[in-house]
């Protein structure tokens, strides 16, 4: 059975040093992982997605989150719990788990795999900023409703446990002030 445990995460950011790294917005939808046949949730759970989307999902494993926007938690649960799959459901991948290099070279080799837009896509991330950049692009993100940032280092490889090359930077009253 396929696992969170196959997943990579991260921790909190807690004052690391991250000039250097890339960073894309932390979506607010349900972790998934397409395993190249089939996607799943953190909990093992084999999400019913619709032909649409798996028809521009490729052979490779990705790692991700289905979503619905900003504010669209709810339409995305209903889309993994109930196969309630709505126009704003997507995909967004932001890593290849089965590449072996470091994440610099896997986010290029994702961007070559799927388009910027659409139902199944690539994350966009921010490459080399420096710690400033990350908390303007937090609170940016905050500001119109969204969750932070995560963190990547870009020399950190694919690991599927808890690791220090993936941050996530966020903070919660700010978000629940912009709400």
């Amino acid at each position: 059975m396929k696992t969170e445990k196959n997943m990579m995460h991260g921790y909190d950011y807690a004052g690391q040093e991250v000039y250097g790294w890339s960073a894309s917005e932390k979506l607010n939808g349900c972790r998934a992982f397409w395993d190249g046949r089939e996607m799943w949730t953190r909990s093992g759970k084999v999400v019913r997605i619709p032909e649409t989307m798996r028809h521009l999902l490729p052979t490779e494993a990705l790692d991700g989150e289905l979503h619905a926007g900003r504010g669209g938690f709810e339409t995305a649960r209903q889309a993994v719990q109930y196969g309630r799959f709505t126009p704003e459901c997507r995909f967004s991948a932001f890593d290849v788990p089965d590449h072996p290099g470091p994440f610099h070279v896997r986010y290029n080799y994702l961007r070559s795999l799927l388009p910027a837009s659409g139902p199944v896509n690539y994350l966009r991330h921010v490459a080399g900023i420096t710690l400033d950049e990350a908390v303007s692009l937090m609170l940016q993100i905050q500001v119109q409703g969204g969750e932070g940032v995560m963190l990547n280092d870009p020399e950190g490889f694919y690991q599927p446990s808890r690791t220090a090359r993936l941050l996530k930077l966020t903070i919660s009253p700010l978000r629940q002030e912009a709400a």
